[in-house]
């Protein structure tokens, strides 16, 4: 291109036309990370709700597992007063049976 057509080329319309280009590319990316924020969200409170099920299934057992290991171990003296006490005990017999 000779020096009459660089002063001919519409430069103005040129960046304005990529001004828009970038400003839909822009969107497009903004549009699809909001998609993606609002799947994550919904998905995190499924998980959450699956959580929190599953964490009062686990305390169930728990409570019923306490008379279970004083049936078992013949002995009314198990001093458990927390779940991670409880769980160290569980742990510690099933290592002793290995």
């Amino acid at each position: 291109m000779g020096p009459e057509g660089l002063l001919a080329f519409p430069l103005n319309e040129y960046f304005q036309q990529h001004e828009v280009g970038l400003q839909n590319l822009c969107n497009l990316y903004q549009t699809r990370a909001d998609a993606e924020t609002e799947a994550c969200e919904g998905n995190l409170c499924g998980l959450e709700r699956k959580l929190k099920g599953t964490e009062e299934q686990l305390q169930k057992l728990r409570s019923k597992l306490m008379p279970l290991l004083q049936k078992v171990q013949k002995k009314r003296d198990i001093d458990i007063n927390t779940d991670d006490e409880l769980d160290a005990y569980i742990e510690d017999l099933i290592t002793k049976g290995d």
